[in-house]
């Protein structure tokens, strides 16, 4: 796959070319480092990777701009004696976490909302989780947070809005590219570890690279390209087959 990609994008100018192949799907961030050879020949130098994708970054945002409307780090009253207590985490960040929605149906995550929404000081909130557990509406959730991050990133200047109708009428939460930028700062700054770490392994200096190849419709991102460009200031960045470089090049080496 990195060397179709390299193939589809390479340049057309004769002498060896050095480029970064950056591939950043739903879950995985992978590198390729490759040289551009003799007629044109891709010669693939290293390959890294990292877990680190789409639904990471659609966790985040959703933990740290969404999941306050449903309750996250609300306070509780305790059930004997004075005094209040913070709603346990766990259940919003497995909600935020694609792969474990599904586990977070069933009679008994339910109930557990429900007793927290009878402790809860602001049960509203509460009242929208058990709602969502009911009718097992997560990944309408994080569908929403995707379509939401998709359009903050295509206009840095206007707020993305999460349209939560569907647990409770009007419901809506908001965050700003900055905002957006911030809460990916860990991911994004593993990304980056994991571009230069690609470099060190076969001895190449950021400064040889001359066009970074972005593979994936994650790369896109602009916390993550930014992240990534920072390093290769002089190299060109190349999108224009962000979504089909794979079998472009596949079809071409045919």
């Amino acid at each position: 796959e990195p060397e179709a990609a390299a193939i589809a994008t390479r340049p057309g100018a004769s002498g060896r070319k050095m480029g970064l192949v950056v591939d950043i799907g739903g879950g995985t961030s992978d590198f390729s480092l490759f040289e551009v050879g003799r007629g044109g020949r891709i010669n693939i130098l290293t390959n890294q990777g990292v877990t680190i994708g789409g639904t990471d970054f659609d966790r985040l945002l959703s933990v740290d701009h969404v999941m306050a409307h449903l309750g996250r780090g609300g306070a509780l009253r305790k059930e004997f004696g004075p005094g209040v207590l913070t709603a346990p985490q766990a259940v919003f960040a497995d909600l935020a976490t694609w792969e474990k929605i599904p586990f977070q149906y069933g009679p008994k995550a339910l109930r557990a909302a429900r007793d927290m929404r009878a402790l809860a000081l602001e049960p509203d909130t509460f009242d929208r989780l058990c709602t969502l557990l009911e009718y097992e509406l997560g990944h309408d959730l994080a569908f929403a947070v995707e379509r939401a991050k998709i359009g903050v990133n295509a206009n840095a200047g206007q707020a993305a809005r999460v349209e939560m109708g569907f647990l409770a009428p009007g419901l809506s939460a908001e965050f700003s590219h900055a905002q957006m930028q911030a809460s990916l700062a860990p991911t994004t700054d593993r990304i980056r570890q994991c571009a230069r770490e690609t470099l060190r392994a076969a001895g190449i200096a950021p400064a040889r690279v001359d066009h970074v190849v972005y593979v994936g419709g994650s790369s896109l991102l602009k916390p993550v390209s930014e992240a990534i460009g920072a390093d290769f200031p002089a190299a060109e960045p190349i999108y224009s087959s962000v979504f089909t470089a794979v079998t472009d090049g596949l079809a071409l080496a045919a």
